[in-house]
């Protein structure tokens, strides 16, 4: 054990290096846990595409293969998806309405859905959401 010396005073401070290295743990995991919690509730079996992600933060509007509607979390009946819809998106700018439908729905029932969301996304831009295709479609052959 090391003396201290008539002359020297003790160390008395705090060593905070550890306590920047567990922040900094913490928030590495946070940022990585962030996106899968953000995830919509309604589980909708996409369609494969080839697509860059958007990384803002916009409102996702989906469509389960049982005829279930929400609007991110919050479940909702489809005749009031244009009145919660214009709520969700009434003073926010810069964000995308991502809509999300089951890969099995008939296109019509798609088509009626796109058509709602255009008509009350006012001039927000509307995309359709899809799988990201691990293989690349192969041309066409005539």
């Amino acid at each position: 054990m090391k003396r201290v010396k008539a002359g020297e005073e003790p160390v008395t401070g705090v060593n905070v290096v550890p306590i920047i290295d567990v922040t900094l743990v913490l928030l590495v995991v946070l940022l990585v846990m962030s996106p899968i919690v953000n995830l919509p509730s309604l589980p909708v079996e996409l369609p494969e595409a080839m697509t860059k992600e958007t990384k803002d933060q916009n409102i996702s509007v989906s469509l389960s293969a049982d005829g279930g509607v929400s609007i991110d979390q919050e479940i909702i009946e489809f005749k009031d998806l244009p009145t919660k819809l214009r709520r969700a998106i009434k003073g926010r700018e810069g964000l995308v309405v991502i809509v999300r439908a089951d890969k099995n729905l008939p296109f019509g029932v798609v088509e009626n859905l796109l058509r709602v969301v255009n008509q009350n996304a006012g001039s927000l831009p509307v995309a359709v959401a899809t799988r990201q295709r691990v293989t690349q479609l192969e041309a066409v052959k005539k």
